[in-house]
């Protein structure tokens, strides 16, 4: 057991010892913050994981079986895909068969990250079948994916926070023209406590659906 003078002489030196600590932005770039307020950049974190394989066996084989699109009825899907890294490849993969045996006419994706959405890009199959709204969602984002033969129109619309968050919408035909064209909007709220500040969100996204007949949030 040490003796309380060399106890003491051990705790003077660690209170002598100069604090720095080490902290990650959003972007995932860091810096090193010094205990007399001095700040150091350091290197980028590197989270991107590998590449997602797309348009698999089970992908083809899930867009064979599907529903067929009813020319009626507007078929929608929504989602949120959580942004961890965790089986993060194996998520989106199921995600996606899900997607393809729906056949949904929109797709609304909460807490896309951009390894997601470069794999959806990167997919002969999606791109095919659908467009998706332009914003970027780093770190992550609110993604719609809507057929193309609707005509989507999209739009990104920021929303009082904190956090950077908006409302992505898109417009489209009322299937294939035949029905009116409706309003489709996707949005992940202010998380924390903060109900004041997700009903404001909320009122900022019923100001945009005021002026369509026809909206789906």
């Amino acid at each position: 057991m040490a003796s309380p003078s060399t106890a003491a002489s051990a705790h003077a030196k660690a209170a002598r010892k100069p604090s720095r600590t080490i902290f990650t932005r959003a972007d995932h770039s860091r810096y090193l913050m010094r205990g007399d307020g001095s700040i150091q950049e350091l290197p980028r974190l590197d989270l991107t994981p590998p590449t997602f394989p797309v348009d698999t066996p089970q992908w083809t084989a899930a867009m064979a079986a599907s529903t067929p699109s009813d020319p009626t009825r507007l078929r929608l899907v929504t989602w949120n895909m959580w942004f961890d890294p965790r089986a993060q490849e194996q998520r989106f993969d199921a995600l996606i068969v899900d997607v393809l045996a729906l056949n949904p006419d929109v797709v609304c994706l909460q807490e896309v990250t951009p390894q997601v959405l470069s794999a959806i890009e990167a997919s002969a199959l999606l791109q095919a079948t659908y467009e998706h709204s332009p914003e970027p969602v780093c770190p992550y984002g609110c993604l719609i994916l809507a057929r193309r033969a609707l005509r989507p129109k999209f739009a990104n619309t920021p929303l009082p926070s904190k956090m950077g968050r908006s409302m992505v919408t898109c417009v489209v035909q009322g299937h294939m023209g035949t029905l009116p064209d409706v309003i489709i909007g996707t949005v992940h709220l202010e998380s924390l406590n903060a109900p004041a500040m997700r009903e404001a969100q909320l009122r900022a996204c019923a100001a945009v659906f005021l002026p369509h007949a026809n909206a789906v949030l």
